[in-house]
C-alpha cells in the first residue's frame, strides 16, 4: 500500500505540538490536486479490507498506490 499523507496523530506523537500539526496537514492537504484534503484513516482501511476480501483474490504482487492525484502533478 502506498497512501499518500494520512491524517493520523503521527505528528504530535513524534513530539510537534497540536498546532504545528494541524498546520502540517492543513498545508499538505493543499497538494492534493483532488479535493484538496489529505487521506483518511478510514480510506487506507477500506482499501486494506477490499485487498483481504474474495473481490481481490486476482491482485497479486501489486501496489495500491492512492495519493489524491499529487504523483500526476510532480508531488
Amino acid at each position: 500500500m502506498l497512501p499518500s499523507f494520512v491524517e493520523t496523530n503521527i505528528l504530535v506523537n513524534a513530539g510537534f505540538t497540536e498546532k504545528e500539526s494541524v498546520e502540517m496537514f492543513a498545508d499538505e492537504s493543499r497538494k492534493h490536486p483532488l479535493n484538496e484534503r489529505n487521506i483518511k484513516v478510514e480510506e487506507v482501511v477500506d482499501a486494506i479490507l477490499f485487498l483481504a476480501s474474495d473481490k481481490a483474490t486476482m491482485i497479486t504482487g501489486s501496489c495500491l498506490k492512492f495519493d489524491g492525484g499529487r504523483e500526476l502533478v510532480g508531488q
